[in-house]
């Protein structure tokens, strides 16, 4: 009997609602005990699975939101310590909700409030990666440190990744509320910048294939891909993406020619061919003046790109 009940949408949201107030209680206090950090990761880690496979409930937790972005911001802001854990999976049950917005096309909108409280906690998630790719290490010891974080964060869903993602799910929004914003917290020159170490270094994949989804989204809307090449994309990443088919043999050509399967798992070469689309909207877009850096580019690959074609003749 109480199987069945699970089936029914009215009880699926009353657990999760219960779960978000439960939550609430455990990041109320501005000191939180171990029992409440275990509490709160349980529990945020519990809504983000239940509310990944009840699907049906996605449009009444959308006026949960603002508890989400309230429970966020407790434990971001005016905190000595930061559960990334639990950081991560408050962002990505926004992400959900988000994205379910963007999909179905809901009449009711994310507010331009929300919005701005939401900005600086996705920003707060992004800068992580700034310390984990943008740093040299002093000596070995360093060395070998950074080598156990980078490891343990290339994988998919780490907090900068799932902070990009939910940029992403922002700037699907009107631009004249998220534009400004993204101005004001100096954020693409930082994603660049990453992106840049992160290809040089050969760390980060999951991370640079979600920035490059987001700068593409981006080229396609006119200021935001002035924004884009204002901040030195083609400088900062034309000669980088040599890189990503060089000395490696996943890069190889030869006479047997595939088609991406949209299964296909993320590899270097898969960025190069994202770049090449990033490239190609961005000229869409800018237009003329946007023809130098497209040229320049195309003169730095023209060998590889020559290559590519003579393939596929």
């Amino acid at each position: 009997g109480c199987i069945m009940c699970l089936n029914d949408d009215p009880t699926k949201e009353v657990i999760l609602d219960n779960i978000i107030s439960a939550l609430k209680t455990q990041v109320a206090n501005d000191t939180m005990s171990l029992f409440n950090l275990k509490s709160g990761s349980l529990l945020s880690s519990l809504y983000l699975s239940l509310l990944k496979h009840w699907s049906s409930c996605h449009y009444q937790q959308w006026h949960k939101l603002i508890d989400l972005v309230w429970t966020l911001e407790k434990m971001v802001f005016g905190r000595n310590q930061v559960i990334n854990r639990i950081q991560s999976t408050l962002l990505a049950a926004i992400s959900v909700l988000l994205q379910y917005n963007r999909d179905v096309k809901i009449t009711q909108q994310i507010s331009n409030s929300l919005v701005g409280r939401l900005f600086p906690l996705v920003c707060l998630a992004i800068q992580q990666s700034s310390t984990l790719y943008c740093q040299q290490p002093t000596d070995i010891t360093d060395r070998l440190e950074d080598q156990k974080k980078i490891s343990s964060h290339n994988k998919k869903h780490t907090l900068p990744i799932i902070g990009v993602c939910l940029l992403d799910e922002l700037v699907s929004g009107p631009v004249d509320t998220w534009l400004p914003l993204l101005r004001q917290h100096s954020i693409l020159p930082l994603l660049i910048t990453t992106l840049q170490s992160c290809i040089v270094k050969k760390q980060g994949l999951y991370y640079v294939e979600a920035v490059m989804n987001l700068l593409l989204n981006l080229s396609q809307i006119q200021q935001a891909a002035e924004a884009v090449s204002n901040c030195g994309l083609t400088q900062h990443t034309c000669i980088t993406f040599t890189a990503t088919y060089q000395k490696n043999t996943e890069g190889e050509i030869n006479g047997h020619v595939t088609i991406k399967e949209q299964s296909e798992p993320v590899t270097w070469l898969s960025v190069y061919r994202q770049s090449l689309t990033l490239m190609a909207s961005m000229l869409a877009t800018l237009k003329h003046s946007f023809l130098t850096d497209a040229l320049n580019f195309f003169g730095v690959h023209q060998d590889r790109i020559t290559q590519c074609l003579s393939v596929v003749k």
